[in-house]
């Protein structure tokens, strides 16, 4: 077995055990931020570095949400 190292462009993570036959090996960091990315991801880019990712501002999110989905009284 050789080492199977995260094709996302950059990485440095071996021994990664989630493969695709399109995309190759990717690692579970990488894995986790698509899943938070969503279905839409252009993943060419994403795996050549390419992508454009927008900053991510965890507690303006949350407020947003918050907002948008009020809690209802019991």
């Amino acid at each position: 077995m050789g080492i199977l190292r995260c094709q996302v462009s950059d990485c440095e993570r071996i021994m990664c055990d989630r493969y695709s036959y399109t995309y190759g090996y990717i690692c579970d960091d990488h894995f986790e931020q698509l899943v938070r990315l969503g279905p839409s991801v252009d993943l060419d880019a994403f795996f050549e570095g390419t992508l454009d990712l927008p900053e991510h501002d965890e507690e303006a999110t949350r407020a947003y949400y918050d907002t948008l989905f009020r809690r209802q009284p019991l």
